[in-house]
């Protein structure tokens, strides 16, 4: 499993940073790409406080990480017909199952789940789900999915502003306006 850093090296950290960005989907498959498309968006702001990863698929590599952040953002594509741009889902605690089925797909929960096994972590986890339409191979986002991805990089800014627990660059209109494709109308 190949994952994308999208910061710099932690150990360059005087202490982990308090925010994870987690983007997963196949970048190559139209609108399932929104994750990764959101986290390297983020990670455009070079924050020091919020580390990012562009992931295809969530695996295992990603428990220590989740375990080290104060606050956790999962985002990827959700083709569900009633969400209209972003849909936000607060991750709870849930127990990890001793049998594990290893042909099944980890989840947020379950990384958060293994997390505070693991780790004893307090990390609180919210999933973005982002309204998209086509998952077909090799085709560009379409511009429902450009616009969900506007409105999760403004709740990802709100949010900072929300939990931040030190002084930060003020996240300004540079930051919100950095998202959107060219042929997606800003309002």
């Amino acid at each position: 499993m190949i994952i994308a850093d999208l910061n710099s090296h932690p150990s360059q950290y005087p202490e982990p940073p308090q925010f994870l960005i987690i983007g997963y989907g196949e970048e190559y498959h139209g609108d399932d790409g929104v994750g990764p498309y959101v986290a390297k968006l983020v990670a455009d702001w070079r924050l020091p406080s919020v580390r990012t990863m562009a992931v295809a698929a969530l695996s295992l590599d990603l428990v220590a990480p989740i375990a080290e952040s104060r606050y956790v953002i999962f985002v990827d594509a959700c083709h569900h017909r009633y969400i209209q741009s972003v849909y936000i889902d607060p991750i709870g605690p849930a127990s990890f199952p001793a049998n594990h089925d290893h042909d099944r797909p980890l989840t947020p929960t379950s990384l958060l789940s293994l997390a505070q096994t693991l780790y004893q972590c307090q990390t609180q986890v919210w999933a973005i789900h982002v309204a998209t339409v086509s998952f077909a191979p090799g085709a560009r986002m379409s511009a429902i999915a450009y616009y969900g991805c506007d409105r999760a990089i403004r709740t990802i800014a709100q949010f900072l502003v929300t939990y931040r627990q030190s002084p930060q660059p003020s996240l300004g209109s540079s930051i919100t306006n950095s998202v959107l494709s060219p042929s997606v109308e800003r309002q």
